[in-house]
């Protein structure tokens, strides 16, 4: 297989782990995987709208199915170059039948993935990058100038079907947490990075921190309510048998800024956890 030095019309098949970036990076594929809302409306690139401006309306960019992707819309594009991940449906000799086919591993590294994606795109784009990632290392200093990360205990965890589940690190917000420095629970921490874990409900007081942060997914039209209400119907009693939640210290941030492979999401966490920490007093477990 022969990937084309300059590809012109790149298919991507994750909207916000492949279209997303490559749009950061100031490349606008021909086609994009993308979501379907769950009132038949209009397919819509996860998170592109609050992230990089861009969806398929008005971008030029065809739209070419969600879960599985479609062949024919693929073809249709008449790409040179194809982005996909392993969970895709689509055999990857289909795929080759069409254009030089690339499987991206979204588990890896940020920095790994945007690296390639910018190799690919050429000089201008990996100067783009160089800035993002300047950026970003400022935003951490202006994190810890007031706020000292290693003094506060934070977790993320998801509860459902019974579980707890720990992503590590959770997208964005894993990764603002891990590099900014804060302590994490013993239990967490304990999860290789990279990975994924699941937990009894009966280990919630091992995930007990100085304060909690979960998201909420408005995507789909889920709001902050409904997702405050599954911590509390997982877990009855879950705000009593948490410090951070008793204290007033569990806080909500969307979904798609907190997870979406985007140095511009990265970006809005890192604020986002600076204006929600800085300037008030954090009550620590230790400190009661």
């Amino acid at each position: 297989m022969t990937i084309p030095a300059h590809p012109e019309r790149i298919v991507t098949l994750h909207d916000s782990q492949l279209t997303i970036p490559l749009l950061e990076l100031g490349i606008t594929p021909a086609g994009s995987h993308g979501r379907m809302p769950d009132d038949g409306g209009a397919p819509f690139i996860r998170s592109g709208m609050m992230l990089t401006g861009t969806d398929f309306e008005g971008a030029g960019i065809t739209w070419v199915g969600d879960y599985p992707a479609d062949i024919e819309r693929i073809a249709s594009v008449a790409p040179d170059l194809i982005l996909t991940t392993d969970w895709q449906e689509i055999p990857l000799a289909q795929l080759q039948a069409i254009a030089p086919t690339v499987v991206v591993d979204t588990t890896q590294d940020r920095d790994a993935i945007f690296a390639f994606l910018a190799e690919l795109a050429g000089p201008e784009a990996q100067a783009r990058l160089a800035r993002m990632q300047a950026r970003y290392q400022a935003q951490l200093y202006q994190l810890r100038l007031v706020i000292d990360p290693a003094t506060i205990t934070i977790t993320t965890f998801q509860v459902w079907d019974g579980q707890l589940h720990v992503t590590r690190p959770y997208g964005n917000l894993g990764r603002v947490l891990l590099d900014a420095g804060f302590a994490e629970p013993a239990i967490v921490a304990g999860v290789p990075p990279g990975g994924n874990a699941s937990f009894s409900l009966e280990q919630l007081p091992e995930f007990d921190a100085d304060v909690i942060i979960a998201t909420y997914n408005t995507g789909w039209g889920n709001d902050l309510p409904e997702e405050r209400a599954a911590f509390a119907d997982a877990v009855p009693g879950f705000c009593e048998l948490m410090f951070a939640c008793r204290e007033g210290q569990m806080f909500f941030i969307p979904r798609d800024e907190a997870f979406s492979m985007s140095y511009d999401a990265l970006a809005m966490t890192a604020y986002a956890l600076t204006a929600l920490l800085a300037g008030q007093e954090i009550r620590t477990r230790t400190g009661q």
